[in-house]
Parts: C-alpha cells; sequence; structure tokens
C-alpha cells in the first residue's frame, strides 16, 4: 500500500462509503477543499453511482453538494404534502 505522506499530489478532499437508511443505496459522502477568492472552503459532497447511464460516454458517477439537514428535512416534507 501507498504512503499518502509521501504523496506529491494535491489532496482535495476524502469519501466515505455510505447506505441509505434503507439499505438500497450506497453512495459515497465527504468534503472537497475549494479555492473560492483565495480563500480554502470546504464544500459537503455526495456521490451516486449514475444508474441512467445510457452510452459509454455518460459518466458513471454524478457528484451533488449535500444540502443541509434542516433543508433537506423540509424539502423531504414539502414532497410528502404534494
Amino acid at each position: 500500500m501507498s504512503d499518502n505522506t509521501n504523496n506529491k499530489n494535491e489532496e482535495l478532499g476524502a469519501l466515505w462509503k455510505r447506505q441509505s437508511k434503507n439499505g438500497q443505496t450506497k453512495y459515497l459522502a465527504g468534503t472537497l477543499k475549494l479555492d473560492i477568492d483565495g480563500q480554502e472552503q470546504t464544500v459537503k459532497v455526495v456521490v451516486f453511482s449514475n444508474d441512467k447511464r445510457g452510452n459509454d460516454k455518460a459518466p458513471d458517477y454524478r457528484m451533488y453538494k449535500q444540502r443541509e439537514m434542516a433543508q433537506a428535512t423540509t424539502q423531504s416534507n414539502e414532497d410528502d404534502m404534494l
């Protein structure tokens, strides 16, 4: 195994394997460190397998900015009301 302390590549973030509460969807969750206007900011992201892949040029995975928990809960509740 390689030693990350000797790696000359710049680390942009880290991802962890996760599974949905119902156990049916596996995904990755983590953080990216971005340089925005000269300031380093950390962005929470989630990565899902692209199950709607129509051809070989389509991406294997899609990355999204993670919604804040309060926003996700509110959105979920609003969706349930429709």
